[in-house]
């Protein structure tokens, strides 16, 4: 069983409470990236208020997640079918010596 982390952390000028398995080292990656991502949008649309600046880096984040959310199941997909084809090949040699 995972036991729950606590920790206080500020992120974009808010301090949160969160409760997580995760160690303080991820923490900070996942704070830094949303950060990272934050500014890169609000750099790229000038004049918008914060929340359509959240709601633009959510949208991005999501984007970049399901790109590679897809890529990782094609690269499955690939393996898989890699492993078939060699299977065939195993069994066609053992009935081949049969």
């Amino acid at each position: 069983m995972k036991s729950t982390n606590t920790f206080d952390i500020n992120i974009l000028g808010q301090k949160i409470k969160i409760a997580t398995d995760s160690d303080a080292d991820h923490i900070n990656m996942v704070v830094n990236f949303v950060e990272k991502k934050y500014e890169e949008v609000k750099n790229s649309i000038k004049g918008v208020n914060t929340q359509s600046i959240l709601i633009m880096t959510l949208l991005n984040i999501a984007d970049e997640f399901i790109k590679l959310r897809k890529g990782k199941a094609q690269e499955l997909d690939n393996v898989i079918s890699k492993m078939k084809r060699i299977l065939e090949i195993i069994e066609c040699h053992e009935s081949q010596k049969a």
